[in-house]
C-alpha cells in the first residue's frame, strides 16, 4: 500500500547513451532518450501504458520495465557513484572518462 507521499506519482527515470565521442558536451537528441515508467508498486495500469504512447508519439523511447523500482535504483546508483566521483575529482564526468585513472574507476 502506498503512504500519502507517493500515491497516484509514477516511477520515471530518463536515460540517454554516452557518446565517446564527445566526452566533453551534453549532446541529448531528443530521439535517443528513453523512459522507462511503472506504477510505484509495479501494477499495470492504463495510464502508464498512455503516457509511455505519449512520450513515443513525441519522439523519445519509452519502455514499462517488470520492476521500476529496480530501475530507480539503478539510476540513484549510477547518478551517486558518478556524483561521488565527480566531487573527489574535482572534475566534470567528460574529463573523468577521458583521463585513463580515474576511468577505471
Amino acid at each position: 500500500m502506498l503512504d500519502h507521499t507517493t500515491d497516484g506519482a509514477v516511477g520515471v527515470v530518463l536515460n540517454r547513451p554516452v557518446d565517446d565521442e564527445l566526452p566533453d558536451e551534453v549532446d541529448a537528441r531528443l530521439g535517443e532518450i528513453e523512459a522507462l515508467l511503472g506504477e510505484l508498486d509495479n501494477r499495470p495500469s492504463e495510464r502508464v501504458q498512455r503516457l509511455a504512447q505519449c512520450l513515443r508519439g513525441a519522439g523519445l523511447g519509452a519502455e514499462i520495465p517488470d520492476d521500476i523500482q529496480v530501475a530507480l535504483w539503478e539510476k540513484f546508483l549510477f547518478v551517486a557513484s558518478g556524483g561521488g566521483l565527480g566531487a573527489v575529482t574535482r572534475a566534470p564526468i567528460g574529463v573523468v572518462r577521458t583521463v585513463p585513472e580515474t576511468r577505471t574507476l
